[in-house]
């Protein structure tokens, strides 16, 4: 049985993880998600000496935003690997989408994809290298 309730602040409904709170359904149904900030490492397909790529500040494993600069010598392939702060039960699916114009173009122009598993996810370029000092950010959101 549904209950009515009206609320003017806070949250309908959170999730705890035993220590803190993860997940909320907020004033006016919006999603919220809490957590420790997954890291990530650089892979080939970001080149030599790349700058970064860093998780963005406010990052979960549910949701955030990743960005860096390719090195030189790009090669088609990983060009980074996200390691979820908690692994999933099972591997989730990740939707992925440029934060930038100029990352939205990438993810065209080489045919950028992910893989998941229930500990990490990669961005990968299928079928171009990503240009040298290529800057990119991307916006990342994940469910198992």
């Amino acid at each position: 049985e549904a209950v009515a309730a009206t609320l003017t602040t806070g949250s309908y409904f959170r999730a705890y993880d035993g220590t803190s709170s993860v997940f909320a359904v907020k004033l006016g149904g919006h999603l919220a998600s809490a957590g420790t900030a997954p890291s990530v490492a650089a892979g080939a397909g970001a080149g030599t000496t790349p700058t970064g790529p860093a998780v963005t500040a406010g990052s979960t494993d549910t949701k955030g935003n990743v960005t860096g600069t390719t090195g030189t010598s790009n090669v088609a392939g990983i060009v980074m690997t996200v390691t979820f702060a908690k692994a999933y039960a099972s591997a989730p699916v990740v939707f992925l989408k440029g934060a930038t114009a100029a990352t939205a173009n990438i993810m065209v122009s080489s045919k950028v994809t992910t893989t998941s598993t229930t500990t990490t996810f990669t961005v990968t370029t299928t079928t171009t290298a990503l240009a040298d000092s290529t800057a990119f950010s991307w916006d990342y959101f994940i469910i198992e």
